[in-house]
């Protein structure tokens, strides 16, 4: 089989003359695309009524699509080189392509050498050869305008599909709704008091709590004075309950005394908590107090020191099942000139550590209740429990104070005022809710025995109509647009409303709730 590529310029004459010299029976003619040949149909029968005239058997084979309909209409083999590759030359398609369709020999037309003299019968040839010619030029436009219709359907067809997809998964509706707004003002006295259960509407009298919390501190203070009397030492000691499970209350001087005699004595009141008890097994428990020298003087300065008995419960079982430790060194003992604080420095110190617990009450005390209580300014007390001064100075000269304080506050629920209010303005305005609300406290006075706080109350807001948004999408949902403006209108007290869908040719709100927004002003 001969094969050869003839130039996109050939024209049909030029071709025919290169196939009449071939030897070869069979030829496969490549045709590119865009060649003179595909110009018409009437080239390919042409091209088919000189080859079976010369002996040849023609096959086409090209990538141009009109080549292959042209090609099959003349009653030509052909094939693509990839898709429907001629048998022998290669492809990667595993589909046959269609037999050929031939002509009997006795059907075809008897052709004349196309240099020979024209004859009568070649004159008669050639009116057939025009006629021909017409027929194809009509199949020809008939076949390109059946394929620009199929083109056309085609290109419909894929925008309705991505019309409908994008109407479909990429759909989203946004609505606004703006409601009227009415001003809405309330004036009134409160007393909040521990003792109601409720609000009572007569009397605006409100539930209260009373919230407390404690803290202690140990301030140091340089002591100004200098005098030549002994100083005691003082540090800290665990006091260990190894006895009972019961709790052991212990006096301020209660003593302890070392090994070796020396005696130190607690300087605050102390609970020591009861030992545990598992499996007939006593755990003992134990708590730190502050302690001092009986005398003063350096001797005193000891430590550590494992095991100080309580004279105080000699004779007892009690004098082996309380005993106490110091961990670390006492100090300050000394006996010469040292620093000691004055009257002003003990007074100064006092106030010192007030401030200081007031403050720091004050400032840790607003996450120890729930955040929808109200507690007002005034409403709050601070108590100084304990303030004790120790005038034994350090190593520095600096004496310390003890001090403890209680912080009480009457406190409200907020939440509760706010919902009792909005009852009395829908008492006005029916099915309405607050947009916006401004209170303002005022003339606040507290009792803290009775556990009561009065105050003045002045209240600014704005009502808007009760609306549900999920109850309002559950109601448009898959609605037309149409119903859903008719929806929106019939809300009450309607400012504005609006809605906006995309893609923008959608008639219906989506069904899917996830895709409808929906923003009130």
């Amino acid at each position: 089989m001969k094969k050869f590529t003839i130039d996109k310029s050939d024209e049909i004459a030029e071709i025919i003359d290169r196939i009449l010299n071939e030897a070869e029976k069979e030829i496969t003619l490549v045709v590119p695309k865009g060649s003179a040949l595909v110009k018409s149909v009437s080239n390919f029968r042409l091209l088919k009524r000189e080859a079976d005239s010369a002996g040849r058997s023609i096959t086409i084979e090209s990538v141009d699509d009109t080549a292959l309909a042209f090609a099959k209409e003349a009653g030509l083999q052909s094939g693509h080189p990839l898709w429907n590759p001629v048998k022998g030359t290669g492809g990667i398609s595993d589909i046959t392509a269609p037999a050929a369709t031939t002509t009997p020999a006795a059907d075809q037309p008897k052709s004349a050498s196309l240099t020979g003299p024209a004859t009568a019968a070649d004159e008669d040839h050639d009116t057939d050869d025009m006629n021909d010619e017409e027929d194809e030029e009509e199949t020809e436009r008939k076949f390109l305008s059946k394929n620009l219709l199929i083109g056309a359907a085609v290109v419909i067809g894929v925008f309705a599909v991505g019309f409908w997809i994008v109407g479909t998964f990429f759909n989203r509706a946004d609505v606004t709704i703006d409601f009227k707004q009415t001003p809405w003002a309330f004036q009134g006295n409160f007393l909040a008091d521990k003792a109601a259960t409720g609000i009572n509407g007569a009397t605006n009298i409100i539930p209260a709590q009373i919230f407390t919390t404690d803290k202690n501190i140990t301030q140091t203070f340089p002591a100004s004075a200098v005098s030549n009397t002994a100083q005691k030492a003082h540090g800290t000691i665990t006091i260990v309950n190894d006895y009972s499970t019961a709790s052991q209350d212990l006096v301020a001087t209660t003593r302890f005394q070392t090994p070796d005699g020396k005696i130190f004595r607690i300087t605050q009141n102390v609970t020591v908590p009861g030992a545990k008890s598992a499996g007939g097994k006593l755990t003992s428990s134990s708590i730190a107090a502050p302690i001092v020298a009986d005398q003063g003087g350096p001797d005193y300065n000891v430590g550590p020191i494992a095991h100080l008995t309580i004279p105080g419960f000699q004779g007892t079982p009690k004098y082996n099942g309380f005993y106490g430790v110091i961990n670390a060194s006492t100090t300050g003992g000394l006996i010469g000139k040292h620093a000691t604080p004055t009257t002003a420095d003990i007074a100064n110190a006092k106030t010192k550590t007030t401030q200081v617990l007031q403050s720091s009450l004050q400032g840790g005390f607003s996450g120890t209740y729930p955040n929808n209580f109200k507690i007002l300014d005034g409403a709050t007390a601070i108590q100084v429990t304990k303030l004790t001064v120790n005038t034994s100075t350090d190593e520095n000269g600096n004496f310390s104070v003890f001090g403890e304080a209680t912080l009480s506050a009457i406190g409200f629920d907020e939440s509760a005022l706010k919902t009792y209010l909005l009852s009395l303005a829908q008492s006005q305005e029916q099915n309405s809710v607050f947009k916006s609300l401004d209170l303002s406290y005022g003339t606040v006075k507290a009792n803290f025995p009775k556990g009561q706080v009065s105050f003045s109350l002045s209240v600014q807001s704005e009502l808007e109509p009760s609306f549900s948004v999920d109850d309002f999408k559950t109601g448009v949902l898959g609605k037309s647009i149409n119903d859903a403006r008719s929806t929106i209108a019939a809300l009450p007290n309607l400012s504005d409303g609006k809605i906006s869908v995309w893609p923008f040719w959608l008639v219906h709100i989506p069904s899917n709730a996830n895709k409808v927004h929906v923003t009130v002003n």
